[in-house]
């Protein structure tokens, strides 16, 4: 059975990892995750095994004591790897000994890093275990580059581009910047983002009503730019239409080193007069979001920087019309007219003018609604997906190599709505 490792991620992971997981298990897999942060350990997906990185908060008993006990463990089983961990951790703090000494011990056949990131927090680890390495690129790099709280980091993300075996991206867009940043064209694998249409159906035709309600999906930073989502619905409200707009998701984590925008969003709301249009619900489950998504006239996905963002695709595939921004690989998912509607980024105006024409015309509504579902079946599904990860990481232990990504082809002519 092959040993995937996933090291630096979140527990739990994103919704999307978390099916990604789930099914390379199915395909045979046996999958470790390395979590540098657990939020809520009582997540369990069958037949992955998730370690918890050591606290680099805990005190110097708790490091001397886990040095001790993976040292004398490697020293048994893999000196080799033991004396490799010396020479690549070299004088750093305890802390950081102890974290790539318990790194040293994971058996896999693959390492995997789902962001650049960890990555480049994780260099060290590919000169101690030798084992092909994988990147995923989902978008924003070119933003963290240039963010005071990131830049130091992802300076080095031109190294990790260099000691890795293959890079995954999202979007072509998205592989494109990885390329202007070092990445060796022969090493990309384009392996787009999916969800499950089963799960993400059409629900029931809902009955016209007097108020149109958008829905947002997104953590609550910035760069998702619902400040401006905001201040459409206050365009549109200016304009006589009675709107309201739901968002649903969280504060980032804190391994994301980001504040949260809630209060933010929350101020701007008022300020503009909608506060008692805007509703932040938090985190939602699947099932819950499915059911929002089935009841609302639109998604709106204002944001700054994507690469294929996996809740327009699960919008697209629940038969729901978009309105989203072309930044990043959006337009690679949504066709302007066809799809969806797409606007300029921090423009209030041009969403609002997008979700007008959506208003008044729900013949247009339905039209693109069951346009984004054909979309989606035929491009970006997870058992399409699945196929690919499963296809890249056994090309990396005997199997037959993925074809790397083509030119990009003419886009298809359609006629604009």
């Amino acid at each position: 059975m092959p040993r995937l490792a996933v090291v630096g991620l979140t527990w739990p992971p994103e919704t999307f990892l978390q099916w990604k997981y789930r099914g390379l298990v199915e395909r045979g897999w046996r999958v470790t995750v390395v979590a540098s942060y657990v939020e809520d350990p009582g997540v369990r997906i069958e037949g992955v095994r998730v370690v918890r990185q050591p606290d680099w908060q805990a005190g110097r008993v708790t490091h001397v004591a886990g040095v001790l006990r993976h040292s004398a463990a490697l020293l048994v089983t893999s000196p080799r790897r033991f004396i490799r961990a010396l020479r690549s951790v070299g004088s750093g703090p305890l802390w950081r000994f102890h974290y790539f000494l318990r790194l040293a011990r994971l058996r896999a056949d693959v390492v995997q890093f789902e962001w650049e990131g960890a990555a480049v927090a994780n260099l060290p680890l590919l000169a101690i275990v030798r084992r092909p390495m994988t990147m995923s690129c989902h978008g924003g790099l070119h933003v963290y580059l240039h963010s005071p709280e990131r830049a130091s980091q992802f300076s080095r993300v031109a190294e990790a581009f260099e000691e890795a075996s293959l890079v995954s991206g999202v979007s072509r867009a998205v592989l494109g910047e990885a390329e202007r940043h070092g990445l060796d064209p022969d090493k990309a694998r384009l392996i787009p983002t999916a969800v499950d249409p089963d799960v993400f159906s059409p629900g029931d035709a809902r009955p016209a009503e007097r108020e149109l309600r958008v829905v947002a999906v997104s953590w609550l930073r910035w760069l998702k730019g619902l400040e401006w989502a905001v201040a459409a619905v206050a365009d549109l409200a200016a304009r006589g239409v009675p709107v309201r707009l739901d968002v649903f998701g969280g504060s980032p984590q804190p391994p994301v080193g980001e504040a949260s925008d809630r209060e933010r969003l929350l101020w701007t709301a008022t300020d503009l007069g909608v506060a008692d249009r805007v509703r932040l619900h938090g985190h939602v489950t699947t099932g819950r979001l499915v059911e929002e998504l089935r009841a609302a006239d639109v998604l709106l996905h204002s944001s700054l920087s994507e690469g294929v963002p996996t809740v327009v695709l699960e919008a697209m595939s629940c038969g729901v019309p978009v309105v989203v921004t072309g930044v990043g690989g959006v337009t690679e998912a949504v066709t302007d007219g066809v799809e969806g509607l797409v606007a300029p980024a921090r423009d209030a105006s041009a969403l609002a003018d997008a979700l007008e024409r959506l208003w008044v015309d729900p013949a247009l509504r339905h039209r693109l609604g069951g346009a984004g579902r054909e979309r989606v079946l035929r491009s970006f599904t997870l058992e399409r997906q699945l196929d690919s990860f499963d296809a890249l990481y056994g090309s990396l232990i005997g199997g037959a190599q993925p074809a790397p990504v083509p030119p990009a082809p003419d886009p298809t002519p359609s006629l604009p709505l």
